[in-house]
């Protein structure tokens, strides 16, 4: 039998339970580190892609605007020759086709 079992069995106990306790503890403060390491990481990422040149951001936006506005009214311009060929309106071609008269 245990020594510090058979002296006092209360202390052995609460000494069994503290060390159950602690590697318990143990465990939480390693789960808390890697998650802290997760989130740092996942911060650093957000903030990389913030850093950008608010010039540069811009810039793309223009380029991607203009290539939108090129496209439709291409669209436009080729909706208007199926309208002629047709003897429709733009409209009426439209509204066939499924296209929103907002978006035009």
């Amino acid at each position: 039998m245990n020594k510090e079992l058979a002296s006092s069995p209360e202390r052995y106990v609460r000494t069994t339970s503290l060390a159950r306790s602690n590697s318990t503890i143990d465990e939480r403060i390693e789960s808390k580190k890697k998650q802290l390491t997760e989130l740092q990481q996942e911060y650093e990422e957000i903030v990389a892609t913030l850093d950008e040149d608010p010039n540069k951001i811009v810039k793309q936006h223009i380029s991607i605007l203009k290539n939108y506005n090129e496209v439709k009214d291409m669209a436009t311009v080729l909706i208007a020759k199926i309208a002629e060929q047709r003897r429709m309106t733009i409209s009426e071609v439209m509204k066939e086709m499924g296209v929103d008269m907002a978006s035009k």
